[in-house]
């Protein structure tokens, strides 16, 4: 592959020849990939690598690699990197992160490793919640001199939410860092309450030099997609970016480019529910599901970060200017990533596969210098345009599950879609999909009404909006477009008629958050609209005081929830919660207008202010009364998740909301139950007090088991978690 890629080398990116802005662009062909090695699937130590490989990161003799232990247990392991195809060799065996739970004391057995980073002499580590309902979380980062046992903090980095920053790290080329503001980028996507991270890829610069050395650590966002700015797709729906099953496991920075790459998983489909619900082969468990999945690496230009950087746009503005599949990873549909890192040094990217079980794998790429296609217009896959004038459409694009197409160009169709589907046919694209001699067959006649557009997109700059969206694949053609803008979901106060055009420019928008969609429409009607997107124009006077404030309390868990009459972006809302003197007040910060706490019985005076970058509000009070709680059963939903190797069998459970989970335990002390039966929602082999643990690992007989989690307190048990099956062999 070296060879060929030498004998179609159009340029060599040497260091120091180009300014930074003028460097070449990375395209797939230089992604060469090397092979693969593996690690033991235990420390011995009594630590467990399998189901790991979080917060990959470069060891301090870059001969080594941090990697994360059995998901959930919050430790960090050091192996060594050995040739590709060989074993690697333990050389610190599993350790605890100290204060791990300092990131939300609260949040019980759900905090997750995110990053790791070895600079100048110490290790930086980064964290964030599972699942942080309140979006109250305010730290992220660690940092220590002499490997993890040393590690302080949590601390704060940047203002950004930490689920935006608490993740994967990588170093910027030197040539890059006084243009960008920094040496290096922590980024995090697409965790659960998605809203508090980001929709797509995000990095923020960052000094890792200040973590554990100052109070205040700066940080700029350059990429990074927001709840108001869904630029790359919604989260409920299918783009060619992103849909909500994504999950980026690390960033690459090459020197000699204006590349930034990110590697990540991505479902092809969308849906919500259990596996069986969803098609789902490869997970059972309640969420959300897009199989199949492809690794994918999307490839962003440095010259954009820059402009974000110098204010010329917003980090939510940039796109990638081109992306590829990695198949030589997994590619059965499941797509078992976990994260990565890159080493400049050797120009190696380390990728870990092996959350489906068994022994760690990581797969090894090199980046080339060999520029195999020239900077230039590149293909934008899914949109039915020859963007690059090659006279191919959607060439290099990932397959697409069910369409009869070689989509990706390589003389198979539907590769990789686990079983088998049957081409169907496309409506009105002229094409015979299915390949049985009839274009359109069983599709609605000429005149029927349209179906629905698709991907609809939004991008806002200034008080400009823009929209952009794609036609419909089913019903009649459109003969024009109605776009509607409303002040709630579905609903509409505003509507335009733009002709056949599939993208509109809006100027002078008023300050608001808007819901849009688009209709389609020809003689015999109108379509049903496309997917809603959330458009938010951002305030650019003193915010007005919030209104409707109200409190409600069950067991002591109080839900404060107001109304902001500006509804812009960019607003933020400090909560404080005083019993008598303002010496003892609780303040909590949050980016929605709502906001939960616990608290004991007696009456409370509740403040809420507004705050944007063009100032804060007044004050608006409320004072509330909490009753004395009365006995209750844990009202908890638990998750439970098992880990099977050979005989031996690890039970995993934590609170799906941890702050009701500590609301639970506030009013009476929680402990739990393991259930375990021969059959479904049987008990037959026994009921095992846990006390307060969240786990259970033991050795296990061969059979087949079904097994739930209970909490209790001492006035009865609560809800089962979801039930698990175990078959050991």
């Amino acid at each position: 592959l070296k060879l060929v890629a030498a004998f179609v080398l159009c340029a060599v990116a040497t260091a120091g020849a180009q300014t930074p802005q003028t460097q070449p662009l990375v395209q797939a062909g230089n992604l060469v990939y090397l092979g693969k090695f593996t690690l033991p699937q235990a420390d011995g130590a009594g630590g467990n690598l399998t189901y790991g490989g979080a917060a990959l990161g470069l060891g301090p003799d870059a001969k080594s690699l941090y990697f994360g232990c059995l998901d959930g247990t919050g430790n960090l392991a050091r192996v060594t990197i050995p040739a590709v195809g060989g074993v690697a060799s333990v050389v610190e065996p599993c350790r605890a992160v100290p204060n791990l739970m300092g990131i939300k004391p609260t949040d019980t057995n759900g905090i997750k490793l995110g990053g790791s980073l070895s600079w100048n002499g110490r290790l930086i580590v980064s964290a964030y919640t599972f699942y942080d309902g309140s979006g109250s979380t305010a730290f992220s980062h660690f940092a220590g001199a002499a490997g993890v046992s040393s590690l302080t903090g949590p601390y704060r980095v940047g203002t950004d939410m930490p689920a935006a920053v608490g993740g994967y790290m990588g170093v910027i080329p030197k040539e890059w860092t006084g243009l960008l503001g920094g040496p290096a980028l922590t980024g995090k996507c697409c965790t659960s309450i998605i809203w508090r991270s980001s929709y797509g890829p995000a990095a923020s610069v960052f000094n890792p030099d200040h973590v554990g050395t100052q109070a205040s650590i700066p940080s700029t966002m350059l990429v990074g997609y927001t709840d108001a700015h869904q630029t790359l797709g919604p989260w409920d729906g299918v783009s060619q970016y992103y849909t909500g099953t994504m999950r980026v496991g690390g960033l690459a920075f090459p020197a000699g480019t204006r590349s930034l790459l990110f590697v990540a998983r991505r479902g092809e489909t969308f849906c919500y529910g259990d596996g069986a619900q969803c098609s789902d082969p490869s997970d059972p468990d309640k969420g959300t599901h897009g199989y199949p999945y492809r690794h994918v690496v999307m490839a962003y230009d440095a010259n954009d970060l820059l402009a974000v950087k110098q204010g010329t746009k917003k980090h939510w503005e940039v796109l990638p200017y081109t992306q590829w599949t990695l198949p030589e990873m997994k590619n059965d549909g499941t797509a078992d990533m976990s994260s990565a890192v890159y080493d400049p040094g050797t120009r190696r990217w380390f990728i870990t596969a092996g959350l489906a079980g068994g022994a760690p794998v990581v797969h090894v790429y090199e980046v080339t210098n060999a520029v195999i296609q020239p900077p230039g217009p590149v293909e934008i896959c899914g949109d039915g345009i020859d963007n690059d004038g090659d006279g191919l459409v959607d060439e290099g694009c990932v397959e697409i599950c069910g369409d009869g197409i070689d989509n990706d160009k390589d003389g198979l169709v539907d590769e990789g879609c686990g079983e088998p589907v049957p081409p169907v046919e496309i409506c009105d694209d002229g094409i015979d999909n299915d390949k049985d001699g009839l274009i359109d067959e069983g599709c609605d006649t000429p005149i029927a009404t349209p179906g629905a557009p698709r991907r609809l997109f939004s991008s806002v700059s200034g008080s400009t909006v823009n929209f952009k969206w794609s036609a419909p694949i089913t019903g009649g053609k459109p003969a024009d477009y109605i776009l509607e803008a409303g002040l709630a979901p579905g609903h509409s106060f505003f509507s335009t008629t733009v002709g056949l055009a599939t993208s509109l420019s809006v100027p002078n928008v008023g300050t608001g958050r808007y819901y849009v969609r688009v209709r389609a429409r020809n003689a015999n009607g109108t379509s049903v609209p496309s997917n809603e997107v959330t458009v938010s124009v951002g305030c650019y006077t003193r915010p007005r005081k919030v209104s409707a404030l109200t409190a409600t309390s069950e067991g002591g868990l109080v839900s404060l929830k107001w109304t902001d009459p500006d509804g812009c972006s960019g607003t933020s809302y400090q909560v404080t919660v005083a019993q008598g003197t303002a010496d003892g007040a609780r303040v909590m910060a949050t980016d929605t207008p709502e906001a939960t706490t616990l608290l004991a019985a007696g009456t409370y005076t509740a403040r809420v202010t507004t705050r944007s970058e063009h100032g804060v509000s007044d004050p608006t009070d409320l004072q509330f009364t909490v009753g004395s709680s009365v006995c209750a059963t844990p009202r908890m939903h638990l998750t439970l998740r098992p880990v099977v190797a050979a005989r031996r069998v690890g039970l995993f459970w934590s609170p799906l909301d941890p702050d009701v989970a500590a609301a639970d335990d506030a009013v009476a002390p929680v402990s739990y139950v393991l259930e375990a039966g021969t059959a479904p929602g049987v008990t037959d082999i026994g009921v095992v007090p846990m006390g307060r643990a969240s786990q259970f690992i033991t050795d296990v007989p061969p059979g087949t088991y079904y097994v739930r989690v209970r909490a209790g307190n001492a006035c009865g048990g609560g809800r089962a978690s979801n039930e698990a099956r175990l078959v050991v062999r």
